[in-house]
Parts: structure tokens; C-alpha cells; sequence
């Protein structure tokens, strides 16, 4: 079983082609079958890199000794020293990440999926970064129906009716909300 502090081998838990890194399975309860995570093209391309430059096999290697690093605490403990941060943990990366792909995406449930959350509770604690997005979803929704209906005011008869969302399909016929009588396609601004 492998070790937990197990640094990364170029060959078998990194896939070049598919631009993925597999972490093995060690039989514990949390890591049963192998994970797969696909990465993006600037860290395929850092990790190529990387495993051109090795002498040993291994992604993360000692330039002194040409061993593999078995882990990163004095050197991330010295890298926030020289940065002059304070109070951050390693893991607080993980969450920086989960923060930013929310923001980028929008999408809790490909952040859930892409960071492995077993359910969606444990991503919501990030999605509070787009409560500032309110705000721009109910100007842009003003905006289309706006848009929607001053394209359907086009004689004054009408214009009461599509003023108020309402239009009759023909002389003496009910009603019908929203698209000025039309199919809704044909309200729809073009592009």
C-alpha cells in the first residue's frame, strides 16, 4: 500500500496525454478506488516540465540529492514567510480553488464534482460568493424583457396590453401572458 506522503511519479500517476493525475488507491476507507483529475493545460505543460527535468522518476525531486520530496511543510511554512502571510494553511488552497471555480463557472454542482465532494452541502459554503451576482441576474432579466417587449409594441392598439406582459391571440380570444401573442422564439432579441 502506498505511503500517504507518497510524492508523484511522472510516469504512473500523471497522464501527459489525457492531462490527468491519478491518485492511487491505499484501501483506506476515503480512498477505495483510484481518482482521477483532470488538470488544466498551464499545469499539464509545469508538470511536463517537471518530468523532463527529473532524474529520479518522481514529479517533485530534491535538486541536492535527486531524491523525492516526501512532503511540503517546511517548504510551504518558508514560502509564506517570504510572502509575509500569516494564518494560512495548505489546505486553504483547496478553498481559494473551490472559491475562484464557483466565480468562474457559476456552477455548483461541476465545482461539487470537480473537486470530489461527496454532496453538495459541502460546496455550498462557497457559493455565498455569488450572492453579489443577484443584483446583475435581475438587471439582465430586466434588461431581455424590456428588450421583449418594446419589439412587441409595435402598433398602439396593442401597446396597453404588451405593456403589461398581456396580448389576445385574435379578436375575442383570451389573453396570453408574456410574449405579445407570438411564439416566444420570435421576441427574442437578436444576436
Amino acid at each position: 500500500m502506498p505511503s500517504r506522503r507518497q510524492t508523484p511519479r511522472c510516469e504512473s500517476q500523471v497522464d501527459f496525454k489525457k492531462r490527468h493525475i491519478i491518485k492511487k488507491a491505499t484501501g483506506t476507507a476515503k480512498y477505495q478506488e483510484d481518482i482521477v483529475t483532470p488538470v488544466s493545460e498551464q499545469t499539464i505543460t509545469a508538470l511536463a516540465q517537471l518530468a523532463q527535468t527529473s532524474k529520479s522518476g518522481y514529479l517533485f525531486e530534491n535538486p541536492h540529492t535527486e531524491k523525492p520530496y516526501l512532503g511540503i511543510k517546511h517548504a510551504f511554512t518558508a514560502a509564506l514567510k517570504t510572502a509575509g502571510i500569516a494564518d494560512f494553511r495548505f489546505h486553504d488552497l483547496r478553498h481559494t480553488f473551490c472559491t475562484y471555480a464557483l466565480i468562474a463557472t457559476e456552477d455548483i454542482r461541476s465545482v461539487q464534482v470537480a473537486v470530489g465532494h461527496s454532496n453538495i452541502h459541502q460546496t455550498s459554503k462557497y457559493a455565498h460568493v455569488l450572492e453579489g451576482r443577484k443584483r446583475e441576474v435581475i438587471e439582465s432579466t430586466g434588461t431581455l424583457i424590456s428588450t421583449l417587449v418594446d419589439r412587441n409594441l409595435d402598433n398602439a392598439p396593442k401597446q396597453r396590453y404588451q405593456a403589461a406582459g398581456i396580448a389576445k391571440k385574435k379578436p375575442g380570444s383570451a389573453p396570453v401572458l408574456g410574449t405579445g401573442g407570438r411564439k416566444f422564439e420570435s421576441c427574442l432579441p437578436d444576436h
